[in-house]
């Protein structure tokens, strides 16, 4: 895949960006590793693992509306391709994909720059996701969507990836090729937390093991489930993102299952020769609601869209188009 000279910047500058922690970084991990007692070599086995088969994962929602008045699954099936913010004029998190705006300002810091450039197009801005290092039923980052797309290794080729989300303005970065930084900053939270990205009880040697031996053959996505609302390794993906040639596989919510949004889900993995699976779903009834969650009004409003249903990720979609219908 070519890049555009400002695609291309872009990803050049977290690259140099990450060589120049590179030392400070090697020399955490060699003392992290030596407090556990685990050999160098395990290092090089994850990372190299990482390199080659780590995949980007690509979180939405499908029922949600794009500025064209299209659900995103619509979108989907008919362009073929995975815009941006700035392009579908909607986002899971803040909504300031625009000039001058937040998300603007973040990746004016991130790039150097690049994509504020006279030149710049909407469609050059980098696409949003989260490496998907645990492999986790529910994908790395279920806070963007209840569905998820997996793309090709080769995709993370031309990815940035910042530890913890860019909202955060994080000072920790890394390419496919350099993620040492990344690498340093994971061991050091295992080793103070005994746990990442919604895995519990791990240690530094578990957790490398687990990485050394990362794969993605068909598993049983009824469990497993890592539910990490804001812990994970944000990935921008520089490029298009073409669903015949980058993605592999559809991680899908079943309560879209006999739907239209369901029946467009499968129309996208047959017209663009994606595998799709079905994770075990995210269900709460209104009485289960914390009182405190997310303000008293919470609760309320999860009475009125329900009843006495379950809430699922559909029916969440319903309410929020019946708010712009």
């Amino acid at each position: 895949m070519l890049l555009s000279p400002l695609q291309q910047k872009a990803l050049n500058h977290v690259k140099h960006t990450a060589k120049t922690h590179h030392q400070t970084a090697h020399a955490e991990i060699n003392a992290i590793i030596a407090r556990a007692g685990v050999d160098a070599a395990l290092v090089t086995a994850a990372t190299e693992r990482i390199q080659s088969r780590g995949r980007v994962a690509l979180h939405f929602h499908p029922d949600r509306l794009c500025n064209t008045g299209q659900s995103v699954a619509e979108a989907l099936l008919q362009a073929g391709m995975y815009r941006n913010q700035f392009e579908t004029g909607i986002s899971n998190g803040g909504l300031t994909a625009f000039r001058g705006g937040q998300r603007d300002n973040w990746e004016k810091r991130l790039f150097d720059g690049a994509y504020q450039q006279l030149e710049a197009t909407t469609t050059e801005r980098p696409k949003y996701g989260a490496l998907d290092v645990m492999h986790n039923a529910d994908g790395p980052a279920p806070r963007f969507g209840s569905c998820y797309f997996l793309l090709k290794p080769a995709v993370s080729q031309r990815c940035s990836f910042t530890y913890q989300d860019s909202y955060y303005e994080p000072d920790i970065f890394g390419t496919i090729d350099t993620l040492t930084g990344l690498i340093a900053a994971m061991l050091r939270d295992v080793e103070h937390n005994g746990a990442l990205f919604g895995v519990e009880g791990l240690t530094v040697a578990t957790f490398l093991a687990r990485l050394a031996t990362l794969d993605y053959p068909p598993v049983n996505y009824a469990d497993n489930f890592g539910r990490t609302l804001d812990d994970y390794i944000e990935a921008q993906i520089h490029g298009p993102i073409d669903l015949k040639n980058d993605v592999d596989r559809l991680i899908a919510d079943p309560s879209f299952q006999a739907t239209p949004t369901g029946d467009l889900l499968a129309q996208i993995c047959a017209t663009y020769a994606i595998d799709l699976d079905w994770h075990a779903g995210f269900t709460l009834y209104p009485h289960q609601m914390p009182d405190a969650f997310r303000g008293p009004a919470i609760p309320r409003l999860a009475h009125r869209i329900a009843g006495d249903k379950a809430i699922t990720a559909a029916l969440i979609g319903d309410a929020a188009v019946s708010l712009v219908r």
